[in-house]
């Protein structure tokens, strides 16, 4: 008897492993499917000695989550002109404070972002639980502030929190560094998505342990407590709680008035965040 109540449960767990093993076996990541149109072109990134030259960073300006059309531009950098790095998790409702980007400062220059996730085709919707079985590719986008963080906080009105990092010199520039080779080699060899193990927001967080001179205990692949973790590996402010950084983080508001196109809007960001988280 105990034998016939336990079959049931046994062979549903061997037809979901069939399942599983048919989906990792018979799909390959592509570079080339109809992406939708914010996520088609990928940024193109070379470094030689001191010299950054980025192609194509996304700049679009946008009226509506739909209404949009994408725009970029190509600026060289030094690297020596690193100035800053922040660091920038969007709340996505009932998946938490589930995205996670990096924004760095070029002296005189401003800010760009590295913002991984997955890449999505036309009609198609983000799902955690289709991200489990290889449905996306991940990519890293790059874009100006007024395109990555104003779609966040002024289009889709989802709260944005940012914060600064506490970084040396070779810090800094090693985290920018893992995240043009991330960049580079997503948009060479493409690999698949995956909500837990290969998530956009484990990327980021992976490279803030690679600069990290502490360690933060436990795997880096849940992205929910991302500010906590940069807390624990002493990436950002610590003579205050991370909860008081974390109450004080939110930039939402601070732009909300803010109009496509803006000229000053990273200033209002910042500004308001270094007087804060200053402040404190």
């Amino acid at each position: 008897m105990a034998f016939k109540d336990n079959i049931l449960p046994f062979t549903v767990f061997l037809a979901t492993a069939a399942v599983l093993v048919v989906i990792r076996t018979s799909t390959h990541p592509s570079l080339t499917r109809d992406w939708q149109p914010n996520q088609k072109t990928l940024t193109s990134i070379e470094i030689n000695g001191d010299d950054v030259f980025m192609r194509n960073i996304r700049s679009t300006r946008y009226q509506s989550e739909t209404n949009f059309v994408p725009t970029y531009f190509d600026h060289d950098y030094k690297l020596s002109d690193l100035e800053q790095a922040c660091l920038i998790i969007e709340d996505l409702g009932g998946m938490g404070r589930a995205h996670v980007m990096l924004s760095f400062e070029f002296h005189g220059q401003g800010w760009v972002v590295f913002s991984p996730e997955p890449r999505l085709e036309n009609g198609e919707e983000f799902s955690a639980v289709a991200g489990l079985f290889r449905r996306y590719e991940l990519a890293t986008l790059v874009a100006a502030e007024s395109d990555a963080v104003y779609l966040r906080t002024n289009i889709l009105h989802h709260p944005v929190y940012m914060y600064d990092f506490r970084l040396d010199e070779a810090q800094l520039r090693m985290m920018f560094l893992e995240m043009v080779s991330r960049e580079t080699s997503l948009s060479r060899d493409p690999e698949f998505y995956h909500t837990i193990f290969n998530s956009g927001s484990g990327q980021v967080m992976h490279v803030m342990r690679s600069v990290a001179k502490h360690s933060s205990p436990g795997p880096l692949f849940m992205p929910i407590h991302a500010d906590r973790r940069a807390y624990e590996m002493r990436l950002l402010r610590t003579d205050v709680s991370i909860n008081i950084l974390h109450g004080q983080g939110m930039i939402t508001d601070d732009v909300r008035g803010s109009q496509a196109g803006d000229a000053d809007f990273s200033d209002k960001i910042h500004k308001a965040v270094g007087q804060i988280q200053e402040g404190l």
